[in-house]
């Protein structure tokens, strides 16, 4: 393609629905490319493992698992609510 903007560490906030109430977070990368859609990584250190029967990815902790997913559809929302 020849443009994809590529944006690293992306700060973002979002209204809740309530519109009183500001979210905030971090995205790794974020690689917009114009006619085909986002692209959201989350570069994650640790143990991870795949739950072949939901096919949902999870970290491995001493105190239990916890899903990395959320983090990314965060960032998708906040992303398509400010550029679509």
């Amino acid at each position: 393609p020849e443009r994809i903007l590529v944006y690293h560490n992306l700060e973002w906030v979002m209204e809740g629905h309530d519109r009183d109430t500001l979210y905030n977070g971090e995205t790794d990368f974020l690689l917009i490319d114009p006619p085909n859609g986002i692209l959201i990584l989350e570069v994650k250190t640790g143990n991870y493992a795949c739950d072949p029967e939901t096919a949902r990815w999870y970290r491995i902790l001493s105190d239990g698992r916890r899903e990395p997913m959320p983090q990314s559809r965060s960032i998708r929302h906040c992303a398509r609510a400010t550029i679509w």
